[in-house]
C-alpha cells in the first residue's frame, strides 16, 4: 500500500488527489492542532485536516507525486489524437513530449487495448466549437459562463 492509498483510506480519494496535486513530491508538515482558517483545512476541508492532525500531528508526510496518472492521461490523449488522424509529430507537439515517447504511448495503448471514446455531437451547441492550438474556444453565440457546465467539477 502506498502513501496515497493510506491517505485515501483516511481522508478520502478526492482530498488525497488534492494533496498530491499541491504537495506531490514534497513533505507536508501536519500541525497538532488546526482550525478552519489553517491552509490545510482550506485546501482539503476541516474534517479531513483534523483526521490528518490526529494521525500525523506534529510530524510530516512525504506525499508521492501523481506521475503515474500523468503518464496514463497522456497515453489516452495520444491514442485519441492518433485515432482522430493526427500524425506522431503533431501529437508530440500537442503533448509536449518527444516522438519516441509518443510511439511508446501508442504501443502501450495498443497492448493495453485502450478504447477511444468520442463525444456524441448531436447537440448543436457543441458543434460550434472552434480550435486554436489545443484549446477549444466557444463560438461567440455561446455563453462564456463556465458555471454549471461541469468544467470545474473535478472531485
Amino acid at each position: 500500500m502506498t502513501v496515497l492509498d493510506s491517505l485515501a483510506s483516511l481522508i478520502g480519494f478526492s482530498e488525497t488527489c488534492v494533496l498530491a496535486a499541491v504537495y506531490g513530491g514534497r513533505s507536508l508538515s501536519v500541525p497538532k492542532k488546526l482550525n478552519y482558517s489553517h491552509p490545510l483545512a482550506l485546501l482539503i476541508g476541516l474534517e479531513a485536516a483534523k483526521v490528518l492532525a490526529s494521525e500525523f500531528g506534529g510530524g510530516s508526510i512525504k506525499i508521492s507525486p501523481l506521475i503515474v496518472y500523468d503518464r496514463y492521461a497522456n497515453l489516452v490523449r495520444a491514442n485519441q489524437l492518433a485515432s482522430s488522424g493526427l500524425s506522431v509529430a503533431m501529437i508530440s507537439r500537442e503533448l509536449r513530449v518527444s516522438l519516441r515517447t509518443v510511439h511508446g504511448y501508442l504501443r502501450d495503448a495498443k497492448s493495453l487495448k485502450v478504447q477511444v471514446f468520442s463525444l456524441n455531437m448531436k447537440n448543436k451547441k457543441h458543434q460550434k466549437m472552434k480550435r486554436i492550438g489545443s484549446l477549444p474556444l466557444p463560438s461567440p453565440c455561446e455563453s462564456s459562463d463556465p458555471r454549471g457546465s461541469g468544467q470545474f467539477e473535478l472531485f
